[in-house]
C-alpha cells in the first residue's frame, strides 16, 4: 500500500500567511492616504463637508515642549510664608468649629 506524501500541503498555510501579510500591509498602507483622499472625495461619499476649513500649505512645526518655563520672578520670603501658613491654620480651625459645633450648642431654627 503507498503512503501519500505530505509535502505539497505543508506548503499551502505558508502561501495562505504570505497572502494574508501582503493584504494586510496594502490596507496599512492605504489607511495612511486615507487623510488626503478625504480630502477630495465628495461631501456624500464621506469627504470633508464643503464649508470645512481648508488645511494649510505649510504644517506648523511642534511646539517646543522639552523647554522649561522661565523661573517665576519672586519666591515668598520666610515671614510672608509664615502669615500664610497662619491664615490656612485659622480658616480651618473656623471651618472645623463651624463644621462640628459643641455638644451642648444645638442650633435653634
Amino acid at each position: 500500500m503507498p503512503v501519500a506524501s505530505r509535502g505539497p500541503a505543508r506548503g499551502r498555510p505558508r502561501h495562505w500567511l504570505a497572502a494574508i501579510a501582503l493584504v494586510g500591509g496594502g490596507i496599512l498602507l492605504g489607511a495612511c492616504s486615507a487623510s488626503t483622499i478625504a480630502d477630495h472625495m465628495p461631501t456624500a461619499a464621506g469627504g470633508l463637508p464643503e464649508d470645512a476649513p481648508k488645511r494649510p500649505a505649510i504644517q506648523a512645526a511642534y511646539p517646543p515642549v522639552h523647554d522649561r518655563p522661565p523661573e517665576r520672578p519672586s519666591i515668598l520670603t520666610a515671614a510672608e510664608q509664615k502669615r500664610l501658613e497662619d491664615e490656612l491654620a485659622a480658616a480651618r480651625a473656623r471651618v472645623d468649629a463651624a463644621a462640628n459645633p459643641p455638644a451642648g450648642s444645638a442650633r435653634k431654627p
